[in-house]
C-alpha cells in the first residue's frame, strides 16, 4: 500500500517516472483537487503519531529520504502538520518548506508531455 514517505515524495516534487507505475496511477488520482483532503488528513494522522516519540520520527525521515535537506524537510514538515488544526493544508506546508508536486504527478497528459521532452532531450 501507499506509505506516508511516497506521499511526502509526491508533494516534494519527485516525478511520475521516480515512482512504479501502480503508484504513478495513485498519485495522478489523489492529487487532482478531489484527493488532496484525503492526502493532508492521512498525513496529519500519521505526523501526531509519530511526533509523540522524537526518535521514531528521525529515524522515519532519515531512513526516507537520502538529502539532508528532504531529511530536514520531513521533520519540520510532521511537527508542522502535527501542531496544524486544519489537516488540508499539506501542500503549503510543503510549499513553505521550499517544495512542490512536480507537474508530471498531476495529470496523465502533463506526464506525457514532460516524457516525450525528455526522450527528445
Amino acid at each position: 500500500g501507499l506509505k506516508p514517505h511516497q506521499i511526502l515524495k509526491g508533494l516534494m516534487g519527485y516525478e511520475a517516472r521516480d515512482f512504479s507505475p501502480s503508484l504513478r496511477n495513485l498519485f495522478l488520482s489523489m492529487f487532482s483537487n478531489k484527493g488532496s483532503p484525503f492526502i493532508c488528513g492521512s498525513l496529519h494522522d500519521f505526523g501526531e503519531s509519530i511526533v509523540q516519540d522524537e526518535a521514531n520520527l528521525d529515524d522515519f525521515c532519515t531512513t526516507s529520504f537520502q538529502k539532508k535537506g528532504e531529511k530536514k524537510a520531513c521533520s519540520d514538515f510532521f511537527r508542522r502538520m502535527a501542531s496544524e488544526p486544519d489537516a488540508e493544508k499539506c501542500t503549503e506546508i510543503m510549499v513553505s518548506l521550499g517544495f512542490a508536486k512536480h507537474p508530471s504527478l498531476e495529470s496523465t497528459d502533463r506526464f506525457e508531455e514532460l516524457a516525450k521532452k525528455k526522450r527528445v532531450e
